[in-house]
């Protein structure tokens, strides 16, 4: 929980501080600048020393906040190229705890600022708890927590669990959510322009009665224990965040794409936009897209940048394909329901050089467009599934280097392939069951590698053999969306609920969880090489912005 900052003015509260404190504030004696900015050590009466805390440091107006975590020996370092000179205000992110406020902090760019900081312990953490924690918290069966979980995709479990809502108000409450569109965020509410599908049977009801027996309806303190999970410890701590604010919180950033010049670009699922971010300003430059259906629901989802660097987002429910040339700023749009399709959350346009041709999808079926032509054909990819079409629906889409089309299942879970010069259809479900194949990247092996996200865990299906393999995150809950594999081997995943990052090994099976700094719903990531190394960028759709991730080991 992000806590405010008191702003104090240092030249008067310095001098009463260094006396009344002591030690509390340190100058360095270097005469030249340092490699740090801000350095200290981070403890409590109760823990002494505390390792995994989250410090943040967000400059008098700055459009952005950097992140470090301490060590094993609480210290916490900002190193002084993440940290420009000025006044800064800190927070921290370190469940069951609090900052003791320490003012506004000067940072100079020739002396290394000490700062030791003091937390106390809260005696009530629930508004501190991830939606994860909630879910490993409440009793039920899984089938009641996955109802719960539901809730996840537009705000946090908090919401719903510290309320006091009756079970004849959460059955209202019910009917007004499903009005809403799903891509939104919990500061834009957004219709869906569909007709209601609430129906206030018995089902319904009963989870009425089961989410009013979680919250503070019929009790004053929660009759179960608040489960928290432990905080980084180790490798998990060696990362800095730079956090860039968008032009409000109502932004909803749902995928992010770096172009060959470092700019990081962003579909906004809220609005009928997409956006850029100079990482080097803090600049934001959003561009306007058609709105072709009026009365359905704005705000595109995908975004995939082809080879001459053209950026393609999935228009969603405005069942459009779009290109927008970087050089020239402008979109260009083709009509896909002559086809069938119906609506157009993914787009496939990666290796488009092989035969001129896009891949696109609708939940229940495949789109290609010929780019020479325009014109479009459909693949009904369920079809001969054993079993029948039901249960199966299309999540994502990706292409191989030949541009056959694979793509992810859901709810049930598998891999299907359409071969790109036959049009034969194949599918081949995941060796766990029910597993729900989300988001992937097919790498330089032709191995696709995805989310699993109803099993917790990171699957990867090999092109060339046909065959699987499954790796487990660490924590039940999770739900991992998205997986992508970088250049040197490490697979990283986002937790839907978790406000972690996972690292797999995948020659290990080690898995290395990331706290993020504040409450975080990120879908599609990226890579980039900069001069820190190998960056992970990824967006944050419930607080409007964009995160840069930066591993220091």
């Amino acid at each position: 929980m992000r806590r405010k900052i008191r702003v104090f003015t240092l030249a008067t509260c310095l001098p009463m501080a260094l006396l009344a404190m002591g030690a509390r504030f340190l100058w360095a004696k270097a005469p030249g600048p340092t490699s740090t900015a801000l350095t200290g050590h981070v403890s409590s009466s109760k823990d002494g020393p505390m390792e995994g805390v989250l410090v943040s440091a967000r400059k008098e107006g700055s459009t952005f906040t950097v992140t470090v975590v301490s060590d094993k020996d609480g210290t916490y370092s900002f190193p002084r190229t993440n940290l420009g000179p000025g006044s800064y205000q800190l927070h921290i992110r370190a469940i069951g705890y609090e900052l003791d406020d320490p003012g506004t902090l000067k940072v100079s760019t020739q002396k290394t600022t000490a700062v030791n900081l003091k937390l106390h312990e809260l005696a009530d953490i629930s508004h501190q708890m991830t939606t994860q924690e909630w879910l490993q918290s409440v009793p039920g069966t899984q089938e009641q927590k996955m109802e719960l979980a539901g809730c996840g995709g537009c705000h946090t479990l908090q919401r719903v669990l510290t309320s006091h809502h009756t079970a004849d108000e959460f059955m209202s409450i019910f009917e007004r959510m499903s009005s809403y569109y799903v891509e939104v965020n919990g500061y834009r509410p957004e219709k869906s322009g569909q007709p209601s599908r609430f129906s206030p049977n018995e089902k319904v009801k009963q989870r009425a009665e089961y989410f009013s027996s979680l919250n503070l309806s019929k009790m004053e303190k929660y009759n179960y224990e608040l489960k928290s999970l432990p905080r980084p410890t180790g490798r998990s701590t060696h990362v800095i965040y730079t956090e860039y604010d968008l032009l409000g919180k109502d932004r909803a950033p749902h995928d992010v794409a770096v172009d060959h010049d470092g700019n990081v670009w962003y579909t906004d699922s809220g609005w009928e936009k997409i956006g850029k971010l100079d990482p080097k300003t803090g600049k934001v430059t959003e561009y306007s897209i058609q709105q072709f259906k009026p009365d359905e629901p704005v705000g595109p989802v995908d975004l995939e940048i082809d080879k001459d660097g053209n950026l393609w987002p999935g228009l969603n429910e405005q069942n459009q394909v779009a290109k927008f040339d970087i050089k020239t700023a402008e979109f260009k749009y083709w009509d896909p329901t002559t086809s069938g399709l119906k609506s157009t959350p993914f787009v496939m346009p990666y290796h488009d050089d092989v035969d001129r041709k896009v891949w696109i999808t609708d939940l229940a079926s495949i789109g290609r467009m010929d780019l020479k032509s325009g014109e479009f054909e459909r693949f009904d990819v369920f079809k001969n599934v054993p079993g029948g079409p039901r249960g199966h629906l299309v999540y994502q889409i990706m292409a191989d280097s030949q541009n056959n089309c694979f793509f992810l299942d859901w709810p049930g879970g598998g891999v299907g392939e359409v071969d790109a010069k036959t049009g034969e259809v194949f599918f081949y479900p995941t060796p766990t069951r029910n597993s729900f194949s989300r988001r992937g990247h097919i790498d330089s092996q032709e191995r696709f590698w995805f989310a699993e996200f109803y099993a917790d865990q990171i699957g990867m299906f090999d092109t060339k053999t046909r065959t699987f393999k499954e790796w487990p995150v660490p924590d039940k809950w999770t739900f991992p969306y998205e997986a992508n594999i970088d250049k040197n081997g490490y697979v990283w995943t986002s937790g839907h609920n978790s406000d972690r990052l996972q690292r797999l090994d995948p020659k290990t099976g080690e898995v290395i969880q990331y706290l993020l700094p504040r409450s975080t719903d990120a879908r599609k990531i990226d890579f980039q090489d900069s001069r820190d190394g190998l960056v992970l960028w990824m967006p944050n759709k419930s607080e409007g912005s964009i995160v840069r991730v930066q591993v220091t080991e």
